[in-house]
């Protein structure tokens, strides 16, 4: 091809000018004179591409790649684990109940003006939709105040569900497991009715007069949540250990009774305890309810006792699973 512009050829270094006839080399960028008898030192793009196969001659086989030998990842027991954010009760229910209610004053301040729109504000209750969220708030306020009274537990406060809009108001891991626990600041006698003919039953959960059946059926996600966390911390663990393992194995200078025995050093998964807690319901004096759909139902005072009774997880394990929950649902 004739040069746009002069440069050395790759061979033999002679300066070819502008517009001679020359190869070009585009992954190069290099030239070489269309005659130039030292096509040894071209570049190999030209020597693969101009030279002629002998077809008496085979082709010389390329030279195997070097193995590379991948080592595997490390068991997460070496690396550190992550600390543990408890979080604040209520905090993210105290933050919308603050974002409503002052935003309701500035409405009514706004088209009444100062004076009169804080007479209007005196004289009227907030709106449901405003009050409902101070209420939650001290509701899971009660119920962390209550549970900082039981020893040996860690208590993980108004958690956000990564992927979702969602949160859960507490997980407690307790000698007993791990318990999701869902607070409710409602009034009135807590107890199951059972709604059903002479043929079937249909129990539904009560709160007063209000049928709060739909609490419990809406602690479902929450629960599958914690489980497919957990569920993904122990498949990462196991196929860390068992990449330990078999690096081990393939090793002459380690033992591989002692590989097979951290293998089966893996924890398992905690039992997981859904736990709707009413902080200032009445309860029946005779067989107040105590489950509803899979879901305990509990006060201030029982959830004390449910969450150590049982002997599951010791110290070491409360702490270990609380620093991984704690990571995988940061405070909201």
């Amino acid at each position: 091809m004739a040069l746009r512009y002069a440069g050395p050829c790759a061979s033999c270094g002679t300066i070819i000018p502008k517009g001679a006839m020359a190869d070009y080399f585009p992954a190069t960028h290099s030239v070489r004179c269309v005659s130039c008898p030292d096509a040894a030192t071209a570049p190999p793009e030209a020597q693969t591409s101009s030279a002629t196969p002998d077809p008496l001659v085979p082709p010389i086989p390329p030279a195997p790649r070097p193995i590379r030998r991948v080592q595997p990842a490390p068991p997460p027991s070496d690396a550190p684990l992550p600390e543990i954010r408890t979080g604040t009760a209520g905090a993210s229910a105290r933050a919308e109940y603050e974002r409503r209610s002052l935003r309701r004053e500035a409405v009514v301040r706004g088209r009444w003006g100062n004076f009169l729109g804080g007479v209007v504000l005196a004289m009227n209750d907030e709106p449901r939709s405003v009050r409902a969220w101070g209420v939650g708030a001290s509701g899971e306020e009660a119920l962390a105040h209550a549970l900082t009274k039981v020893s040996g537990v860690i208590v993980l406060h108004d958690r956000r569900v990564p992927g979702t809009k969602g949160n859960i108001d507490h997980i407690v891991i307790a000698p007993g497991g791990v318990f999701v626990v869902d607070a409710k600041n409602y009034t009135g006698r807590v107890e199951l009715r059972d709604l059903g003919g002479f043929f079937r039953h249909d129990w539904r959960l009560y709160i007063g007069s209000r049928d709060q059946s739909k609490l419990a059926d809406g602690m479902g996600w929450q629960i599958s949540a914690v489980k497919r966390a957990i569920d993904s911390v122990l498949k990462q663990a196991r196929a860390a250990e068992a990449g330990a393992v078999n690096a081990e194995r393939s090793s002459a200078t380690e033992d591989t009774a002692s590989a097979t025995g951290a293998a089966s050093a893996i924890p398992e998964p905690p039992p997981i305890t859904p736990v709707l807690c009413f902080v200032k319901a009445e309860w029946p004096l005779f067989r107040p309810p105590d489950s509803f759909r899979g879901v305990r139902v509990e006060g201030e005072g029982s959830i004390r006792r449910l969450v150590v009774k049982g002997d599951v997880l010791d110290g070491e394990a409360i702490e270990l699973w609380a620093r991984i929950l704690s990571e995988k649902f940061p405070p909201k």
